[in-house]
């Protein structure tokens, strides 16, 4: 009955809750700097880069460290864990203009069930068409060619405790070139852990793991853009969030990403993030690197905007709209 006592009372809570809030901490700062050591710059390895391309304003105004501080929908795509907690029906609809007048798109939906949920999402990548050039006809041919990529999610996520969630996504992957079709599929793996002090979660997803894509016969497969990710988030102040993120793709070299999440009434963010990846030359507004976005809060919708800066390239806006 003592020992019964004794774990009730807020006093042993609360010191339970800093040792394992600490302990979390402190393997995912160790996770962290035994990453940051290991691949190095393999640009151009792999294929179907546009799953890449993130959805969501709030996500990509901080920089994309998104994987344990989102509340909505587009966690399917950042992290499939975090849905594993959400006890509502929600929706959720993205615009990106990309580079050059090519355009991403993204829908998804969650549907909670009992200790988890079920959810579906769709990303695609549309380029439109893009006229024919040879060695003897370098300002075209008066031929065109389409040029994109499509994928399908299906997530089953589920809570083990009232504080760790996991979820499991498998996609269905098409890329396309002219008349040329790839296909393939992929398997995202991701964990959200509740601290339970100062709103602290620690998020780990392994993203696009699959074999190599399915190439027509005379054609070559190659690899998908296998991404790792480790991030913390957690209250700094009342209104204020900060989240830190470490992110390894099978391509490209290790980056840390960071970001302020600004809430100061239920209706209203504002948020700010970096990549600290070597930035792209070239001013811009945003620099390159940085990223910025606002949320409006209305009744069972949201509306989001955030932007990108990448140097000499231009900025990239997303659009996005959350329906709860």
């Amino acid at each position: 009955m003592e020992d019964s006592k004794r774990t009730n009372h807020p006093i042993w809570k609360m010191w339970n809750r800093l040792i394992w809030g600490t302990s979390g901490a402190l393997l995912f700062f160790v996770l962290a700097s035994l990453l940051y050591g290991l691949g190095g710059q393999k640009v151009g390895t792999t294929q179907a880069q546009f799953l890449k391309i993130g959805p969501g304003a709030e996500a990509t105004g901080l920089a994309g460290a998104a994987v344990s501080i989102l509340e909505d929908a587009s966690a399917l795509y950042w992290n499939p864990g975090i849905v594993s907690f959400f006890r509502t029906t929600q929706a959720y609809a993205n615009h990106t203009d990309w580079f050059l007048d090519v355009s991403h798109e993204w829908v998804g939906v969650v549907m909670p069930r009992k200790n988890g949920a079920l959810g579906i999402q769709l990303g695609a990548l549309l380029a439109g068409y893009i006229e024919e050039t040879d060695e003897n006809h370098p300002f075209g041919t008066g031929r065109y060619f389409s040029n994109g990529g499509l994928y399908l999610g299906f997530t089953y996520a589920r809570t083990i405790t009232d504080r760790f969630g996991y979820g499991l996504t498998l996609k269905l992957i098409q890329e396309t070139l002219a008349d040329v079709k790839y296909h393939g599929v992929a398997l995202d793996i991701g964990t959200l852990y509740d601290v339970g002090y100062r709103d602290i979660k620690i998020g780990v997803v392994l993203s696009h793991l699959g074999p190599d894509l399915f190439a027509p016969r005379g054609y070559e497969g190659f690899s998908l853009p296998i991404t790792y990710r480790m991030g913390v988030s957690g209250q700094l102040t009342r209104e204020l969030y900060g989240v830190l993120q470490l992110e390894k793709p099978s391509d490209e070299e290790e980056t840390v990403r960071w970001g302020l999440e600004f809430r100061p009434v239920s209706t209203f963010r504002v948020y700010f993030g970096y990549n600290m990846r070597t930035p792209a030359p070239g001013s811009s507004f945003p620099p390159s690197g940085a990223s910025a976005g606002l949320s409006l809060h209305l009744s069972r919708f949201t509306f989001e905007y955030s932007i990108t800066g990448y140097g000499y390239l231009p900025a990239v806006s997303r659009w996005s709209l959350a329906i709860r």
